[in-house]
């Protein structure tokens, strides 16, 4: 079964002379106004083909379903950074062309944003990992001692503040 909108008066497929980044467009447009598109005009096939020739067909299809995707949120940020007056209720083709840039801009901070998750994740990973050999080094160091004599409860004690005096500097805990 074809998806197929009613536009003037007739069933026409959306997808009809898609290609290349128009397809990816209607795909997403598909996917996120579920209440159906209408074929592409020659006009926006146009500017789309510019903005693949532009930015690459990798970048511009990430680009294109980001402002899609984020849609009220890119119209806002563009209100707000250009001066336009308004953006359009759902995405238009015309108006994501002239404003694109914004978008590129607010896809790379995201992408950014991301990243740098990733690498304090990556990195609070390494330091418990470190932590966690140290801690076992520790215990192998004790249980090593204990074989060798037996701790008294004072020892004990005074053993496990240390460490949680360590564990709570290190992670900057108060009592």
């Amino acid at each position: 079964m074809e998806d197929m909108s009613a536009c003037n008066g007739i069933l026409d497929d959306p997808f009809e002379h898609a290609v290349g980044l128009s397809a990816i467009w209607q795909k997403c447009m598909l996917e996120t106004c579920k209440s159906g598109c209408r074929p592409l005009v020659s006009r926006e096939h146009g500017q789309l083909a510019k903005l693949k020739r532009s930015l690459g067909m990798k970048q511009a299809t990430k680009v294109v379903e980001y402002a899609i995707g984020n849609w009220v949120k890119f119209g806002q940020k563009a209100v707000k950074d250009v001066g336009s007056n308004d953006f359009p209720p759902k995405p238009c083709v015309g108006w994501f062309y002239q404003y694109h840039a914004i978008a590129v801009l607010m896809l790379h901070d995201e992408l950014q944003a991301i990243a740098q998750q990733h690498a304090v994740k990556e990195s609070l990973a390494k330091e418990v990992a470190k932590e966690g050999q140290r801690i076992a080094a520790l215990n192998a160091a004790c249980e090593a001692e204990r074989k060798q004599k037996p701790l008294t409860l004072q020892e004990v004690e005074a053993i496990e503040a240390e460490v949680e005096a360590e564990f709570a500097a290190k992670h900057k805990l108060s009592a």
